[in-house]
């Protein structure tokens, strides 16, 4: 890593392992959350930060997303300047939502039935928990980089809750979804058979449609 970059790599360090440890639910104390966001706030203002704003010179991808977005074709992830801090935390972070849903995945693949819905619904709860903190933490960027994203019309950059739940969809839902119909539409015979099921479990799991 640059030395340039030493703030940035500081608080991605930090950001990453509250991540981890909420996945592993090892959940941040109000202490550590408001530490946590200060830290983030600090780097933003920080004289590191502006620096390497000026250092992204993003004055040409700004003008080819001026041209795309005049054309209505502002959809490559190449008219992303990914120089910019704040993009580095935010594909940084998107991989490590990936990385830590893999093995999520992984380890619940041995699951069937209700235990398998037990299993999906208690990550699901997790992660949009973790999500959740995780975009609170990062309003600077929300409100910042990304919004100017919006406006110079490139779609593949959304806000940071909006862009987890995208990645659960990719790495989890999308990838379990024939074991979660398949166990939900048993269940749902089960009841109309005439046993009890939980309930509760097939209306969570539904939420995350």
């Amino acid at each position: 890593m640059s030395q340039n970059n030493a703030h940035l790599n500081e608080i991605w360090t930090k950001l990453e392992k509250a991540i981890v440890q909420m996945f592993e639910l090892s959940f941040m104390t109000i202490k550590g959350y408001m530490d946590l966001y200060n830290a983030i706030g600090k780097y933003v203002a920080s004289s590191e930060y502006n620096e390497m704003i000026l250092k992204a010179s993003p004055s040409e991808l700004q003008k080819k997303a001026e041209v795309a977005k005049n054309e209505n074709e502002v959809d490559d992830d190449d008219q992303i300047n990914t120089n910019h801090p704040s993009a580095q935390i935010y594909f940084k972070l998107k991989k490590t939502l990936k990385e830590n849903l893999d093995n999520i995945v992984k380890g619940g693949s041995h699951f069937t039935g209700e235990d398998f819905l037990r299993f999906y619904c208690k990550a699901w709860e997790i992660y949009q928990f973790t999500s959740r903190i995780v975009n609170s933490l990062l309003k600077f960027i929300n409100d910042n980089w990304i919004r100017q994203q919006g406006e110079a019309g490139v779609k593949r950059v959304y806000n940071i809750y909006i862009m987890a739940l995208k990645v659960w969809q990719d790495m989890f839902f999308k990838q379990a979804n024939h074991s979660l119909t398949r166990t939900c539409l048993n269940l749902i015979k089960d009841e109309r058979d005439g046993k009890n099921i939980n309930y509760s479990l097939i209306h969570e799991a539904i939420q995350s449609y």
